[in-house]
């Protein structure tokens, strides 16, 4: 199993999709904590695009290795047994913060 951790940004494949659904292979940062991802042997992923509209649910990634925008309104859960990819990059601590703000606001869950 991999020793993938929150903040990782990593290769995902969101395929087969449906509608407007993420597709294809796609970068994505792990947003799931590191207990939930050993314990459970899933992750909780955002993905990361350079296409969509111009609204609030997207944090720009700026000087990573990766180049886009992290869609933290579309959260997906993957098996680890899925990921065969490397860790490309980590999301720095203050970019990490803004995606959990609007998975907060957007789940609003009390």
């Amino acid at each position: 199993m991999t020793n993938i951790q929150q903040g990782d940004i990593i290769w995902v494949d969101f395929s087969p999709s449906v509608g407007e659904e993420m597709r294809g292979r796609h970068p994505a940062l792990v947003v799931s904590s590191n207990d939930y991802n050993q314990k459970t042997s899933y992750i909780i992923v955002c993905p990361i695009t350079s296409h969509g509209n111009n609204f609030s649910g997207y944090v720009p990634l700026h000087n990573y290795k990766i180049h886009g925008r992290i869609n933290a309104t579309q959260i997906y859960s993957f098996s680890l047994k899925r990921m065969k990819s490397q860790v490309v990059d980590k999301i720095r601590p203050e970019d990490l913060l803004l995606v959990k703000q609007i998975i907060d606001y957007a789940l609003q869950i009390n």
